[in-house]
């Protein structure tokens, strides 16, 4: 098994998660019963496959209008913290609780507006030598991934120790309509050395700076994927 000193120095350390600003990736797209991977070779729709996590931020994206298709966002955060057009998230009056409020406060049961969705970029390698593709983790989806990383870390363990396999379950929300959550299931480990030849790309994408001014990719809208209130 590799240890915590092999992936420290091969740039793999622990540290605080950090956006790939500007920088363009070939996707991996969520569909309701698999994913589209996207590279130079065309398009693959897997129902699930195997990849060795490299790097992973958090992000938002809000959309005023949840039928904005392919869209640019009305505004996006690359780190989860500041937004490209309302500022600090935290304080932002279109953050999930802000809007929930609002919206009990008129007696509505549901909320009159859109809110700003939560996800997560993640990185993946799907064979060494070839660019890590981009998985933007849905917002119905964050409680599979937060679980996969907390059962990660009881083991002492590092995301890119272990090939981790992606799965779709077809679900519906409260609306009735069906989107795809993803799993993530930790698999056999990763040979060191195939950890040092993916070592220079971890280390790009862990040293690389945020940058708010723009998104990895343009962001398709999944203003249907969650029904929170």
């Amino acid at each position: 098994p590799v240890s915590a000193e092999d992936l420290a120095a091969l740039g793999f350390a622990p540290e605080a998660s950090k956006s790939l600003g500007g920088s363009k990736y070939p996707t991996i797209s969520v569909e309701k019963i698999g994913f589209q991977i996207k590279s130079e070779a065309g398009i693959q729709a897997p129902a699930s496959f195997e990849g060795i996590i490299l790097h992973e931020h958090p992000m938002r994206t809000f959309y005023a209008d949840k039928n904005a298709g392919n869209k640019p966002p009305d505004c996006y955060s690359v780190d989860g913290a500041t937004g490209s057009v309302y500022g600090a998230c935290h304080t932002c009056p279109h953050r999930y609780q802000a809007v929930a409020n609002a919206a009990r406060a008129q007696g509505l049961k549901q909320p009159a507006e859109e809110w700003c969705r939560d996800k997560h970029a993640v990185y993946v390698a799907l064979e060494p030598g070839k660019p890590a593709h981009l998985l933007r983790v849905p917002t119905m989806s964050l409680s599979r991934w937060q679980l996969f990383i907390q059962g990660l870390q009881s083991q002492g363990k590092h995301f890119a120790q272990v090939w981790t396999t992606f799965s779709v379950t077809t679900r519906k929300n409260a609306g009735g309509i069906q989107y795809g959550e993803v799993n993530f299931l930790p698999g056999k480990p990763v040979a060191l050395a195939m950890l040092k030849e993916m070592a220079p790309q971890a280390k790009m994408l862990r040293e690389a700076q945020p940058a708010v001014a723009q998104l990895p990719e343009s962001v398709g809208s999944a203003a249907q994927d969650d029904d929170k209130f």
